[in-house]
């Protein structure tokens, strides 16, 4: 020690010199963390100009190839985007994002044909041209639609340890750009549970499956919790009566008798999140599907207590939301209604990989779903309703997995169609030539369901509605309505409820009344609607003078909850609780 400096005098100089020292060397690494990421953000800018630049100098090309993807000529629009491929491989320094965006727009269109290997090729050579770390928005928003794009071809090609292997990157990336609240998580959720469940891993299949459906009602409780102004699910009102409203939504959504742990993340949620890739407008994808409706679409009463559940499944070509006019009469009684849309139509459009007719795989899911249903609303009785085609399903459903519901009703289920012969020489010579491609059967359905011109209108311009089907998915579906019958015969105790509408120019009534014989259960009931066409349940104004019957025989099946006027549980409900 220095003898001019006194003992705590030199420990003080020491420690400033230390606390300079550290000093000095955190500026050093903070300027060096900002030159990394000034670096950063410098390639991202050099990666967009460079694919910026390529767009512009191909826009005509481009459209040209947009045009002909909307137009369905698929093949057409894969050659012009190979030639723009190449055009681009040939140069001196080729851009990686213009061909990763490029090489994903093949895909698309190999995807769109049916050409399952080719395309996930192309979806592996796109996302190999996009870094991983350090990625933009917009290089985030191209790689998970180059992940979706990979999980949607190995579902096709029944590969499930592909999309496991790309399951993660994807769930991840998801979250990141939407939150882990957000819809769009509850999405991806589904098709991880999928494959979960094909790998054999059922636990984790349902721990997956269980957080997607919390997400689902989350996403219903939104939007109910909007329609009756209270601006915050999360947090007590000041007002007496909204704060009963807000609690009373919750366990109608959420179910009166759950009472599982909620997942942790089921508030976040990204404000505009970033999911163009592209900027130009060229006919082809420029950005992600983004999800904004859950598979199941939920009305509530706010007002009264939950006195039964009714689940819905809605007809060919048509969604959930179809039942609007009908579920909003049912929750005058009380009766919570939850539509679910079946694959390849309403809120499946936009998922990847579920995008096509598939009935199996929505009994299956139906399944799920109701068993999540029967346990969260232990204490109340629980139906099914089908139309048409969702009334095939209904009645699948009760066959496979009898005493699950308390009872079904059907309308207009059977397989037996006017003009069907016609029908079916269409669907052949298309099956002919290209068995892939969608073709507009819908419009035929529309003009024999309704003789109402305004309706005919609103349900082909309704962007949820799907009137365009292959000829591989007609002839699915023409299959699993043949086979109602023998599925009819094996519902011996569930109760039935069947409705026919007399002046339906699209079922026949024989195939009705041959559907009421065949089913095995005595406990059967046939309404014929006089004045009635094909859709009753989901006609745009539905007849209320129907209601009272439908909720009529729902007491009478199902120990019915108490009406308003009522005080004491039926002697059923008792037992059940």
């Amino acid at each position: 020690m220095p003898a001019s400096l006194s003992k705590p005098v030199f420990f003080s100089v020491l420690a400033l010199f230390f606390n300079f020292a550290i000093a000095c060397s955190n500026l050093e690494a903070a300027q060096e963390n900002k030159e990394i990421r000034s670096l950063g953000e410098q390639s991202c800018s050099l990666r967009s100009r460079e694919a910026d630049s390529f767009f512009s100098a191909y826009q005509k090309e481009l459209n040209e190839a947009g045009t002909s993807l909307c137009a369905k000529k698929y093949n057409e629009a894969a050659s012009q985007i190979k030639s723009l491929i190449e055009t681009e491989k040939k140069k001196e320094a080729p851009s990686k994002r213009a061909l990763s965006i490029l090489q994903y727009w093949l895909a698309d269109c190999y995807y769109l044909q049916s050409r399952y290997t080719e395309a996930r090729k192309e979806y592996i050579l796109s996302l190999e041209q996009i870094p991983n770390d350090k990625l933009e928005p917009k290089e985030k928003a191209l790689r998970l639609a180059c992940l979706r794009g990979l999980l949607a071809t190995s579902h096709r090609l029944n590969d499930p340890d592909t999309a496991a292997y790309y399951s993660d990157e994807a769930m991840t990336l998801t979250k990141e750009i939407f939150g882990g609240g957000n819809v769009n998580y509850g999405w991806s959720l589904m098709h991880r549970s999928e494959n979960l469940s094909r790998l054999g891993k059922i636990k984790e299949s349902e721990e997956a499956f269980r957080h997607a459906i919390y997400l689902f009602r989350k996403c219903n409780m939104d939007r109910i919790m909007q329609e009756e102004g209270i601006k915050d699910a999360y947090k007590a009102e000041s007002d007496v009566e909204k704060e009963e409203k807000r609690k009373r939504i919750w366990r109608l959504v959420f179910g009166t008798t759950n009472e599982k742990a909620m997942p942790e993340v089921l508030a976040e949620n990204v404000v505009d999140p970033v999911v163009r890739f592209c900027d130009g407008e060229y006919g082809l994808p420029e950005s992600i599907n983004v999800h904004k409706e859950a598979p199941g679409y939920v009305w509530v009463n706010p007002r009264r207590d939950a006195a039964a559940i009714l689940v819905c499944v809605h007809g060919l070509g048509l969604h959930h939301r179809n039942f609007d006019s009908f579920a909003k009469e049912m929750v005058k009684q009380g009766i919570v209604v939850i539509a679910f849309d079946v694959r390849g139509f309403g809120s499946y459009l936009s998922s990847q990989g579920q995008e096509k007719l598939d009935l199996k795989n929505c009994v299956s899911d139906l399944k799920h779903v109701v068993d999540e249903i029967r346990d969260d609303y232990r204490d109340k009785p629980l139906f099914m309703l089908g139309e048409s085609m969702g009334g095939a399903i209904a009645l699948r459903f009760a066959a496979l997995s009898p005493g699950t519901v308390d009872g079904i009703i059907c309308s207009v289920p059977a397989g037996k169609r006017y003009k069907a012969g016609t029908t079916a020489l269409t669907v052949a010579l298309h099956y002919v030539t290209e068995p892939n491609r969608p073709f507009a059967i819908g419009n035929k359905v529309v003009e024999q369901s309704t003789s109402k011109e305004q309706d005919r209108e609103r349900w082909k311009n309704d962007p949820s509605s799907r009137l365009e089907l292959t000829p591989k998915e007609l002839l699915e579906f023409q299959k699993f309505m043949n086979e109602n019958s023998s599925y009819a015969k094996k519902i011996n105790h569930t109760p039935v409820l069947l409705f026919q509408g007399d002046e339906d120019r699209l079922v026949k009534k024989s195939g009705t009344y041959d559907l009421f014989e065949a089913l095995g259960t005595k406990s059967k009931t046939l309404v014929i609607i006089g004045g009635a066409e094909h859709l009753i349940f989901e006609a745009p104004v539905f007849k209320d003078d129907i209601t009272s019957g439908v909720v009529g025989w729902m007491e009478s099946h199902g120990a019915l909850c108490e009406l308003p006027d009522q005080k004491e549980s039926s002697p059923k409900e008792k037992e059940r609780r």
